[in-house]
């Protein structure tokens, strides 16, 4: 079984290369290490068709060779 961690960061790629979210609802049902109020909040949001993700803040941090490296940060 795939971790909540696996899912999200799937989902998220998937967002910012601008893909749909298939099977949103059933990946939110089956998760069990979120909290089952905030899911539920979900789930309705999705059946009302609302719901709307909150894009991560995208920050580069140095690396020793002098490039950047790319971080998500959650808002």
């Amino acid at each position: 079984m795939r971790t909540a961690t696996t899912v999200l960061n799937f989902n998220r790629e998937r967002g910012q290369r601008g893909l749909p979210l298939t099977n949103l609802y059933r990946l939110l049902y089956k998760w069990d290490a979120m909290f089952l109020a905030k899911i539920d909040h979900i789930i309705a949001i999705l059946r009302q068709e609302r719901y709307r993700r909150i894009p991560a803040r995208r920050i580069y941090i140095p690396k020793r060779n002098g490039k950047r490296r790319g971080l998500g940060l959650p808002s």
